[in-house]
């Protein structure tokens, strides 16, 4: 019973910063304006940060690559060209516009989505798990942990991704056809919302996303094109949600990988 238990601990501890993580982004996100205004910059800062790791880590991985590829160890380019300073602050400001992306689209989603967002923290342990051990009898013991995130990240956005473009297909969209673009914005965007920079924040999401319908609707509807590329022209439309996907999992391999280093597993890899 004590060896399923500490099996149980183990297989479970990976998940448990993700986990943690997912049930404050849920909460937060149900929070009314005011309090989850209030919250917001904190969280910003917090979810930047986090993603800002894993950034690094991954922008260094390619680095180490390419100079691995190219550059002779011996020659004093190979420290020069390691990284500093402009890599740094290339991932914060990348990090920082994606966390904000994140926190943005999560106010937008519905019950399921959110369900979706939980399932695939849990599929990211499980995805970790599985190339860990095909990669192991393959990849350098440094390399591997990051690249174990990198392949982990690039399966998750897409996963997540399909799913919120279905999800979308299967909810009904307002229908805006021969609609002026103001009169369509001030019928589906309330006028109240945007009090705080969040509100407002949301409101601009809500009417870039709804312009993208509107010029959609209004452009097939003119050209009257079959079926077919109607559909393919509202899957390349809906995959516009892989920017969200792509964040959510962009902040997950930031908490895998701030776990990894913490434990003092990640003494001699390439972030440090």
């Amino acid at each position: 019973m004590r060896g399923l238990s500490s099996c149980l601990h183990k297989r479970w501890r990976p998940l448990l910063g993700m986990l943690i993580a997912a049930g404050v982004l849920v909460g937060w996100q149900l929070l009314p304006e005011g309090p989850a205004g209030t919250l917001f910059w904190p969280l910003w800062a917090a979810t930047a940060q986090v993603m800002f790791i894993g950034a690094l880590e991954s922008t260094r991985l390619r680095r180490h690559a390419w100079l691995g590829q190219y550059i002779k160890r011996e020659s004093p380019w190979h420290r020069r060209l390691g990284g500093g300073v402009f890599m740094a602050v290339r991932a914060q400001l990348a990090s920082i516009l994606l966390a904000l992306i994140l926190l943005v689209g999560l106010r937008r989603l519905d019950e399921v989505d959110m369900a979706l967002l939980v399932l695939v923290t849990g599929l990211f342990g499980v995805c970790q798990r599985r190339l860990n051990v095909r990669f192991w009898p393959h990849i350098i013991e440094t390399y591997r942990p990051a690249l174990v995130r990198r392949f982990s990240v690039l399966c998750i956005a897409a996963f997540l991704s399909l799913g919120f473009m279905l999800s979308r297909l299967w909810q009904p969209q307002p229908y805006l056809v021969d609609i002026a673009w103001q009169s369509a914005v001030q019928m589906h965007i309330p006028a109240g919302a945007g009090h705080t920079l969040l509100g407002s924040l949301e409101r601009l999401a809500s009417a870039f996303e709804l312009t993208g319908f509107w010029l959609m609707q209004n452009a097939l509807a003119r050209l009257e094109l079959d079926h077919g590329v109607a559909v393919l022209a509202w899957a390349i439309l809906l995959l516009m949600q892989a920017t969200l996907a792509w964040s959510y999992a962009r902040l997950l391999a930031g908490i895998a990988a701030l776990r990894h280093h913490f434990s003092g597993r990640g003494k001699h890899d390439i972030s440090r």
